[in-house]
């Protein structure tokens, strides 16, 4: 028998999304961030910690300072990915580099 997020008998998180995700904000559990490819609790948890709620929050983010603000998860994924994801779900432009001349 497989266990689902959500509690059969209530309908509510499971207790240990609830955990993951307390103090991280009031709708940390319902966060957009959990569109992200392979997305999970702990994920959102450490954006949220580094100061991301929502994907406008990531498509806005600077990858460079939030590669630094992730500590070692910042280094062994590509925050550049989830970046352009959040931008293409946001329909935002991803920038691209200055170019000199």
């Amino acid at each position: 028998m497989t266990s689902s997020p959500k509690s059969a008998a209530t309908g509510s998180p499971s207790p240990l999304k609830a955990a993951c995700t307390a103090g991280a904000g009031p709708t940390a559990a319902d966060s957009d961030l959990f569109a992200l490819p392979g997305a999970g609790v702990g994920l959102v948890w450490m954006l949220n910690r580094a100061g991301v709620r929502s994907l406008r929050d990531l498509a806005d983010a600077d990858g460079p300072q939030l590669t630094r603000d992730l500590g070692l998860i910042g280094q062994i994924m590509d925050v550049g990915d989830w970046i352009v994801f959040a931008r293409k779900a946001c329909e935002r432009p991803t920038r691209q580099p200055d170019v000199v001349p």
